[in-house]
């Protein structure tokens, strides 16, 4: 095995039986180790759009990613969690808006700091909470029910 593949192979053994283990026990715990991943994620948007010369508001839109999560997780089910959703990403819009105008100026490209922030947001922690909601269903659910469908 090549040196540079040993840390990889360390983290996979470490990191796969646990993630495996987070997954079984569910509930609020899933939904913070889901919602961690959806920071991390939002994280690399954001660097990539850096790399492409646009500046995001990653202080917002990291915790705004897991935000998403943690309401799917909080919430019985997506009926019960879209109106927080809906408030969320409204206030999360209005409050980035004034951000990017008040402390970036018209010269700071303020529409397209804001809109790289909620869309690294939603791509990430709002696809993300359909894990959230699947496990939910599959709780919920019986064999003999889906069949009758």
């Amino acid at each position: 095995m090549a040196p540079a593949a040993v840390p990889g192979v360390a983290v996979a053994a470490v990191g796969i039986p646990v993630a495996i283990l987070i997954i079984y026990i569910g509930g609020l715990a899933f939904g913070v180790f889901v919602a961690l991943i959806a920071a991390m994620a939002a994280r690399e948007v954001f660097r990539i759009a850096v790399a492409r010369d646009v500046r995001p508001f990653t202080w917002a839109g990291v915790p705004l990613a897991a935000a998403f999560v943690m309401i799917a997780a909080l919430s019985q089910d997506a009926t019960e969690a879209a109106p927080r959703f809906w408030t969320l990403l409204i206030v999360a819009m209005l409050a980035l808006s004034g951000a990017a105008i008040w402390l970036r100026g018209v010269e700071g490209k303020p529409l397209t700091s804001v809109g790289i922030t909620l869309f690294g947001a939603l791509l990430t922690g709002g696809a993300l909470t359909y894990a959230i909601f699947l496990g939910g269903m599959a709780q919920t659910w019986s064999l003999p029910e889906i069949a009758d469908r």
